[in-house]
């Protein structure tokens, strides 16, 4: 007889293994309802490895005996409420989960992850190919070039927070890993309430920047960033004022901490504000 697991996840991790019994006409074991985390069978590798999903992290976990995380399988939709979940497919190689619905969410705004090009990118500021020209630009302070890198986080598909600022335009050019940029247009008007500012999300998009690519965006527009594997290593065009440091790295998700070493950047939690999130899709 195999064997089954048995995760109840809303409150933290439990995991248990049980006899797996006969299976229903669902597939699932006869008798048994599965709990939060959902029911797994994997009677060849039970021993080895467990794997629960987990509700509002966006994705599953895969989890030795010992307790210890060995890795993240993000949700393809970037789905925040996953329930359960059960292995199934040729072999079992297949993962299905169940989604539900709270009103107390936000609503999840899919945006697709597109290649960039220069036509697709034209709302947005430019592509640099060969044979044209972008001009950095600051309408204070001076233009400054740094080396970042930003690493990725497990919540890195769903996009809360993006920045905005219309004293300079920006280039970011990869040099080891690609990174997703999300963007929106620039609002009509620049000089109301940053917590009013106005945000397209009809044209929200996101591109793969790939090393050796180079994307330059307009004052105004609205942007986030996140690396495509677990890190990537870029050079950022951007202003700095007189004796303003380099870009403190690790500090994406502190908006208020951003704001008050660099006041002409603003940041806006679209959650916070528009109950809404943008939601990464491949």
């Amino acid at each position: 007889m195999g064997h089954a697991l048995v995760s109840g996840l809303r409150q933290g991790l439990a995991v248990r293994e049980i006899p797996l019994p006969k299976e229903d006409e669902r597939g699932h074991p006869e008798g048994l309802e599965p709990l939060h985390g959902g029911w797994v069978r994997d009677a060849e590798r039970i021993i080895d490895t467990f794997w629960a999903a987990m509700a509002r992290l966006g994705g599953s976990l895969q989890i030795d005996p010992r307790g210890i995380m060995l890795g993240f399988m993000p949700v393809p939709n970037s789905d925040l409420l996953t329930t359960n979940f059960a292995f199934g497919g040729p072999d079992n190689h297949y993962m299905c989960l169940t989604r539900r619905k709270d009103s107390e969410m936000p609503d999840m705004i899919p945006v697709k992850i597109r290649p960039l090009s220069g036509e697709a990118f034209r709302p947005y500021g430019q592509v640099l190919e060969r044979g044209s020209l972008v001009y950095p630009d600051t309408d204070d302070g001076r233009v400054a070039m740094e080396l970042l890198q930003v690493r990725r986080r497990p919540d890195a598909n769903q996009i809360a927070q993006l920045a905005i600022h219309f004293s300079y335009n920006q280039t970011f050019i990869p040099v080891q890993g690609s990174m997703v940029l999300v963007v929106a247009p620039a609002p009509d008007r620049q000089n109301a309430d940053p917590r009013t500012y106005a945000f397209d999300y009809d044209h929200a998009a996101a591109f793969v920047v790939e090393p050796g690519q180079v994307a330059f965006i307009d004052k105004g527009v609205w942007h986030s960033l996140v690396p495509v594997g677990a890190a990537c290593t870029f050079v950022n065009v951007t202003r700095k004022n007189a004796q303003e440091p380099a870009t403190e790295e690790g500090n994406e998700a502190r908006m208020e901490r951003i704001h008050a070493a660099r006041p002409y950047v603003e940041y806006v939690d679209l959650q916070a504000r528009d109950d809404r999130v943008l939601a990464l899709e491949w």
